[in-house]
């Protein structure tokens, strides 16, 4: 919950009190706490802003400062029976009134522990030389929105961005693709981000190493942004990609939404499973080959949308990372692309990876970070154990970690382990501990820090819950 909410929480609680405890009965200590509360509550609605997880509060002090000024002008009085049934009711109210909100929370993003803040930028990209292979137009052609995360020097006072644009319109989506009512995450506009939007590029004497994110399946670019944000903090440039119509939306700069397809991934008994699933990897990887074009023309050039940008982006030290069917994504996209010098995978689907790629391995180092409900043994594992020992890659478990705990779905709420949605790792556990290692990995792969060995070792000691092979 958040301060305001807290304190009005617990001023609704008084001025129930006030009106059950006899000793507390006093019209002035009554008139004080309703008039504390409406300038909290005014506070609240103008700082923080409404959301329907208070109603049941807000409802509650309406309740009760007309019982208040009722009792100063003489016009009702309480009997026994009356009070006892308005207390019930209050006690009901504030049990689900403080419940709600701490349900369903404004998710808040983990302060990045670098020693730099961060900026944010989006872009529109479209791939002329590509048709886009999931529409029935001949003439579309693929259609990108990108986010960057970048270390900012932005100017004193600025405000941090929003984690989301259009929530009203997002926030519905979500809800629905976790199977819940579509109104549960309304709140979700009200989340910030540690990121100021269009701040100036932090001047460094030399240009930053990039980092290109893919999601997964119904992913979206902002689906880890606290990784995001971490690894800009410290340093990197990280570009996230919206893997069209695989995403579970894709909200372009003028406006328009573009939902999720589901039959772009169909049911495994289905007879065009196999070639749906190749089709759908390839596309996130030929995606992941255009933006490192797009990268390296603005480089070259140095004006346009991402000038401004890439002129500080070292293209020479490149690393990929994603997860799921983004972390499948980045491993074809690195056996194909020499640029990429590194490589993390979080949940690697490889199912639907080359057989070619599995069988020889990828060149460059890799990190694949996998929870422990996908050590399961079963054909992706299998495919994920070859193609590690047939690539120069570690493999690090994480006990009691989910498939969704790679993302930001355990900040949505503390009921997402009951729901599934994560695992029984806390998300102040399991947050952190992918951060460090992927910095690990990234500084000793692409930085070439050279105290790479030590900095594992305390990762070990500060996190037993990781198990490295």
């Amino acid at each position: 919950m958040r301060p305001l909410e807290i304190v009005l929480i617990g001023l609704t609680a008084a001025l129930a009190l006030s009106n059950v405890i006899p000793a507390l009965r006093n019209p002035r200590l009554t008139l004080l706490l309703a008039a504390t509360a409406a300038v909290v509550a005014a506070l609240h609605l103008v700082i923080e802003h409404y959301r329907w997880q208070m109603v049941p509060i807000y409802t509650l002090l309406i309740v009760f400062w007309l019982a208040a000024l009722a009792r100063m002008l003489g016009l009702v009085q309480l009997n026994g029976a009356v009070r006892v049934l308005l207390t019930v009711l209050a006690a009901l109210a504030l049990i689900i009134g403080a419940a709600l909100p701490a349900v369903f929370p404004v998710p808040s993003m983990p302060k990045p522990r670098g020693p730099l803040q961060v900026g944010t930028q989006s872009f529109y990209l479209k791939d002329f030389a590509r048709d886009e292979v999931f529409t029935n137009d001949p003439n579309d052609k693929r259609e990108l929105m990108i986010q960057v995360w970048y270390p900012a020097a932005p100017v004193p006072g600025s405000a941090t961005a929003p984690w989301l644009p259009r929530a009203d319109v997002l926030g519905p989506i979500i809800a629905r693709f976790l199977t819940l009512p579509s109104f549960l995450f309304d709140h979700i506009g009200l989340a910030d981000s540690n990121s100021v939007e269009r701040a100036p590029i932090a001047p460094s004497s030399a240009p930053y190493p990039v980092l290109v994110y893919s999601h997964g399946w119904a992913g979206f670019r902002q689906v880890n942004q606290n990784q995001s944000e971490a690894l800009a903090s410290h340093g990197y440039i990280v570009v996230s990609i919206d893997h069209t119509y695989g995403a579970m939306f894709s909200v372009f700069d003028d406006g328009r939404v573009q939902p999720n397809k589901p039959e772009l991934l169909p049911a495994k008994t289905a007879a065009n499973y196999v070639p749906a699933i190749q089709l759908l990897q390839d596309t996130y990887a030929r995606d992941v080959t255009f933006v490192l074009d797009q990268l390296t023309d603005a480089k070259r050039v140095g004006t346009g949308q991402l000038g401004g940008l890439a002129r500080n982006m070292d293209l020479e030290r490149i690393g990929l990372f994603g997860h799921s069917t983004g972390a499948g994504a980045i491993v074809t996209a690195c056996s194909r692309d020499p640029r990429c010098k590194a490589g993390v995978g979080q949940d690697t689907w490889v199912e639907p990876a080359p057989d070619a790629v599995i069988a020889s391995g990828v060149r460059q180092p890799f990190l694949f970070i996998r929870s422990e409900a996908w050590a399961d043994g079963l054909p992706n594992d299998q495919r994920l154990l070859t193609l590690r020992a047939n690539s120069q890659a570690q493999m690090l478990t994480i006990r009691g970690a989910e498939h969704y705990d790679f993302v930001m779905i355990p900040l949505f709420s503390p009921l997402a382990p009951l729901l599934g949605l994560k695992g029984p790792i806390p998300a102040t556990r399991v947050i952190p501990l992918i951060d460090e290692a992927m910095l690990i990995f990234f500084d000793t792969n692409l930085r070439g820090l050279p105290d790479g060995d030590a900095r594992m070792r305390a990762f070990a000691r500060d996190y037993p819950e990781a198990r490295i092979d």
